[in-house]
């Protein structure tokens, strides 16, 4: 094995191996509570997620959920669009919609303008630290669960 594939193996981040390193939080565990993280990315990809010692938080230290940033972000069961239910509650029957779909159905059912659901999603977004409309989507279910 020469140095290049040892650096690569390694996750060492510079120009010969493409990895970069990039500060980011975790929200995994609750859109309140963020952990200062380093993640390391090739070619926008994260190759490997470790605590910032820097930040006031976490201090360097991450949780296991944390540490599993990686398989929660590209698990390929994950839901990665609007779902409509297709079925009767709690068969588990949905089908994929666009983002502009879930948006008119949304409208419609509440009587208010497509534009304000946007607005207030965005809002929503905001106000709980989330960075997508599916980890809205995440703490949405959770706190259906409770």
């Amino acid at each position: 094995m020469d140095s290049l594939e040892a650096l690569k193996k390694a996750k060492i981040p510079g120009p010969e191996t493409g990895i970069e390193k990039k500060n980011t939080v975790c929200a995994i565990c609750s859109p309140a509570y963020n952990c200062g993280v380093c993640a390391y990315v090739k070619d926008g990809k994260m190759v490997k997620l470790e605590g910032l010692d820097e930040h006031p938080r976490n201090k360097g230290c991450l949780c296991t959920k944390g540490l599993s940033g990686r398989g929660f972000a590209y698990r390929e069961d994950r839901i990665k669009t609007p779902l409509r239910r297709i079925g009767k509650r709690g068969e588990g029957k949905f089908e994929p919609i666009t983002w502009d779909e879930a948006y008119k159905e949304i409208a419609e059912k509440q009587y208010i303008s497509e534009g304000t659901v946007r607005n207030s999603i965005s809002l929503l977004l905001e106000k709980l630290q989330l960075r997508s409309r599916t980890q809205l989507a995440i703490f949405y279910l959770k706190m259906r669960m409770q």
